[in-house]
């Protein structure tokens, strides 16, 4: 089977073209629990209840997703520019 192949260049695919935002929403809605969900269920467990706090989730390993997909946004952007892509 020949590597140019019309389903390795079909917009369609929602394998070549998926994992990208499949990613970027997966930091998405981390990023939301750590910095919004996460801060303000705290808050109301401790203030109205006598549980304990939310789990925290690991950044360092989130942040690095998190750059690596805006590296790679802002290289494809780059080559739309210029007209390579």
């Amino acid at each position: 089977m020949p590597c140019g192949g019309a389903g390795a260049v079909s917009p369609d695919s929602f394998f070549a073209a998926g994992w990208r935002p499949a990613a970027a929403w997966i930091c998405v809605i981390a990023l939301g629990y750590q910095l919004i969900a996460r801060p303000l269920g705290n808050w109301v467990i401790l203030n109205f209840t006598a549980l304990s706090q939310c789990p925290p989730l690991n950044d360092d390993s989130l942040m690095t997703l998190v750059m690596g997909l805006l590296g790679l946004g802002a290289y494809r952007t780059h080559e739309k520019v210029k007209g390579v892509a």
